[in-house]
């Protein structure tokens, strides 16, 4: 999907699956899915906001996607995300 603005959500740590990290206690109590992720305020004020204006715009949560499934390239799936602006949230 084309898009005038991609804002990708990405890790924290970006080699978390293959760093030999200490998870925190947080990480036990609430599970990585869907229901409990959450982009940062600003980026959905931004989406509204840039979709209100007209623009084509979406948030790319390559984050999920890395938790979800081991096999997941985030490298070749952000090489096919065209757009012509990227915002990437930082931690």
């Amino acid at each position: 999907m084309d898009a005038d603005i991609s804002l990708v959500h990405a890790p924290s740590i970006f080699d978390f699956r293959t760093r030999d990290i200490k998870l925190g206690p947080i990480s036990d109590v609430i599970p990585s899915t869907p229901v409990f992720e959450m982009y940062p305020v600003g980026f959905i004020s931004m989406l509204n906001s840039l979709i209100s204006s007209g623009y084509n715009a979406r948030i790319c949560n390559v984050a999920a996607m890395m938790v979800s499934s081991a096999s997941f390239d985030p490298v070749k799936y952000l090489k096919h995300v065209k757009s012509k602006i990227y915002g990437i949230d930082l931690h």
